[in-house]
């Protein structure tokens, strides 16, 4: 349905692979609403050190890692927020529902994730609050 609206409405047809999100297990954690799953991803991803930035905190890792979850779990559903806005006011009944069904599954994924505390570790409201 979004792909085919985005099409008809001048997107490029995507015929990328892309490697798996790091955040994909996780995310999966967390849409079962297994927190203790979700808790062991997160100290996981968390745990990794960036070759490129030796000395970050770990908490400067969290930061970073949940602003990269944030960004990858509100993206557009077409590509583009501006899209997205035309794609829902054009959408029957039948498509807004199943919009606003992704949304909340969405904004429930998050709420969950912001429960995830490992080692003391939060992250800033700023980086917490979805758009």
């Amino acid at each position: 349905m979004v792909v085919t609206y985005a099409h008809a409405h001048g997107a490029p047809e995507d015929s990328g692979v892309y490697p798996v999100s790091r955040f994909q297990s996780l995310c999966y954690a967390l849409e079962d609403e297994d927190q203790e799953r979700a808790a062991a991803e997160w100290k996981d991803l968390v745990a990794q050190v960036d070759p490129e930035h030796p000395n970050e905190t770990e908490a400067q890792r969290a930061e970073k890692l949940a602003h990269g979850f944030r960004l990858s779990l509100f993206r557009p559903f077409t590509g583009n927020r501006k899209m997205d806005k035309a794609f829902e006011k054009d959408a029957s009944a039948e498509d807004r529902a199943v919009i606003e069904k992704a949304t909340a599954s969405r904004s429930r994924v998050w709420q969950d994730f912001a429960k995830v505390h490992i080692s003391g570790i939060r992250v800033s409201q700023e980086t917490a609050d979805p758009e």
